[in-house]
């Protein structure tokens, strides 16, 4: 979440946004990703922190609730490949999608709850 605020382009007047559906949470930011870069490449190999907002950047550092070396993207992929969640970053237009997908086995076991509910009472 912090990240996705120290990124945005406050120049659009968008909000961030957080979107919780019964499969996935999405937090949309609405700063573009940097150009010539894809997500991949801050997961792959080290690269350069590209800082929209270097003040916020800094407050956070300074107060240890964001790291400053660019490796956000990479400790995000790395905390939900420990916990097995499954998870997509998306380039759009209008900014920066992170999704992280909830276990199948948890979207299974309510359907079938609900299927069962229905079935007996319906």
């Amino acid at each position: 979440m912090l990240n996705s605020f120290c990124h945005k382009d406050y120049a659009t007047g968008q909000s961030n946004e957080v979107a919780i559906y019964k499969d996935r949470i999405e937090i949309y930011n609405p700063g573009a990703f940097p150009e010539g870069f894809e997500p991949q490449d801050f997961i792959d190999r080290p690269e350069r922190p590209i800082r929209r907002n270097p003040k916020i950047a800094r407050i956070l550092y300074y107060s240890k609730d964001i790291e400053s070396f660019g490796t956000g993207l990479k400790r995000i992929a790395d905390a939900c490949e420990k916990a097995s969640v499954r998870y997509e970053f998306k380039k759009l237009k209008s900014g920066f999608v992170v999704c992280f997908y909830r276990s199948e086995k948890g979207e299974d076991n309510s359907t079938d709850i609900t299927v069962k509910s229905t079935e007996k009472y319906g």
